[in-house]
């Protein structure tokens, strides 16, 4: 009894100490644990199909039935739990009633993403607009960048955090079509270029890369990734084929735990989330 009392004091004398710290933001809790040396937290990635099923034209939910797509939307995002939600395809407006607007209203936020403490997203072309929202995190930048390559207007946005007295890049990005393989390349290389000489990067986004081999130039670059990583490769693009992964999670300084795929009718893209730990 004396030696269990005197371990369980050394334990908790000299052990390293791990705070939790839970951020209650609307109905949605968010936990990020952190030590001396040890941080987690859970990040994820979704084309979110432009609030459509990824269907041609602005969006179909009429004025109407916004409350009703607000709450599923709402109950989605709630299961994942995410810290760091990086979207694809984003669009401002929630319904085709709130598109008459101004622009600097950003229904979209205030209707299904409001649990978030800040929400970052670049220009929209067309299908294309990168979004990026977070959590208990301190953001001290936020810039888009244009492909040099590219056939549509495809480009990539970064939000630099201070985590840990560490700067991390999250970069949300939306790649060329899988038939436009040369372009697809160009983007590729010219991300990796430029997230180079930073140590802890996360970069989330719809790749287009149906055959998962194209994911390897990351790994020889010293990265892992959630999907075509050690679950091997996960459908994120549903399809009567079987389907694609399309959509990626891939850090450098991170190790990777904890992969999920959410499978969801709001998207003609399923959800990939994963917890990240700072090396």
């Amino acid at each position: 009894m004396l030696m269990s009392r005197f371990s369980a004091l050394f334990v908790f004398l000299f052990s390293p100490a791990i705070t939790s710290y839970s951020l209650s933001l609307g109905e949605m809790n968010y936990d990020l644990q952190e030590s001396d040396n040890y941080v987690r937290f859970r990040v994820a990635q979704w084309n979110i199909g432009k609030l459509n099923m990824g269907k041609p034209g602005h969006t179909s939910i009429t004025k109407e039935n916004r409350e009703k797509k607000r709450i599923e939307f709402n109950k989605q995002i709630n299961e994942v739990r995410a810290d760091i939600f990086c979207f694809n395809e984003y669009a401002p407006y929630f319904s085709l009633m709130d598109s008459v607007l101004e622009d600097t209203l950003d229904l979209t936020r205030s209707a299904i993403l409001s649990m978030y403490g800040d929400c970052q997203y670049g220009r929209r072309y067309g299908a294309n607009c990168n979004c990026i929202v977070s959590s208990g995190f301190t953001r001290v930048a936020f810039k888009s960048h244009s492909y040099k390559q590219k056939k549509q207007h495809r480009y990539y946005s970064v939000c630099d955090f201070y985590i840990k007295g560490v700067v991390v890049k999250v970069v949300s990005t939306h790649l060329e079509l899988p038939k436009h393989k040369e372009e697809r390349d160009s983007e590729i290389e010219e991300l990796l270029n430029e997230l180079e000489d930073s140590p802890f990067v996360i970069i989330c986004g719809d790749f287009n890369i149906q055959d998962s081999s194209e994911y390897d130039i990351f790994v020889d670059r010293g990265y892992t990734m959630a999907n075509h990583g050690i679950l091997g490769d996960l459908v994120t693009y549903p399809k009567k084929n079987g389907g694609s992964p399309l959509d990626n999670i891939i850090c450098k300084g991170f190790d990777i735990m904890g992969i999920d795929v959410y499978k969801t009718n709001l998207s003609d893209h399923y959800i990939i989330a994963c917890d990240v730990i700072m090396k």
